[in-house]
């Protein structure tokens, strides 16, 4: 026969399966975008909490000497050496914990994109080189009319 219902039902019905492969495809790719971009933003903070770690690390080394001077020197206390020293073990701790969430980010980020990245890169130390535009002399602006408020005349 020239027209056969049953054959445009299987083809209605593999378009129907088509379709929603594509679909099915679409939401694994936007899935997939999301997951790459949050693993993206977990090992950047991770990284970023790692290096401000090192920055307090240092500050608690220079605060557990002075406190250890101190002690030393018969003004300071045995509890303030001892806090200073639980400060900067625990800043330790931290920044080992910090390093492992950056790695373990980074593995899964190198895992999903296949290229590793790295984070260590950008500092605004490094900024020095950058040079900003003249802003323009003081004469040259011009003064704005102070804001008055205009009564009505009527007092509320």
């Amino acid at each position: 026969p020239l027209f056969s219902m049953s054959r445009i039902r299987q083809m209605q019905h593999a378009e129907a399966q088509r379709d929603q492969a594509m679909l099915r495809l679409a939401v694994a790719e936007r899935d997939l975008a999301l997951k790459t971009s949050q693993t993206y933003l977990d090992a950047f903070f991770a990284s970023r909490r790692a290096r401000l770690l090192e920055g307090k690390r240092s500050s608690l080394e220079l605060q557990l000497a002075q406190a250890r001077k101190a002690y030393e020197l018969g003004i300071g206390d045995r509890i303030d050496l001892l806090a200073a020293r639980s400060a900067l073990d625990s800043t330790r701790a931290d920044i080992v914990l910090a390093r492992n969430e950056t790695d373990d980010a980074l593995a899964t980020l190198e895992r999903l994109t296949g290229v590793r990245s790295t984070f260590d890169g950008f500092s605004l130390a490094t900024l020095t080189g950058v040079e900003f535009a003249e802003p323009a002399p003081l004469e040259t602006l011009t003064m704005l009319e102070p804001f008055v408020a205009r009564s009505s005349g009527s007092i509320a």
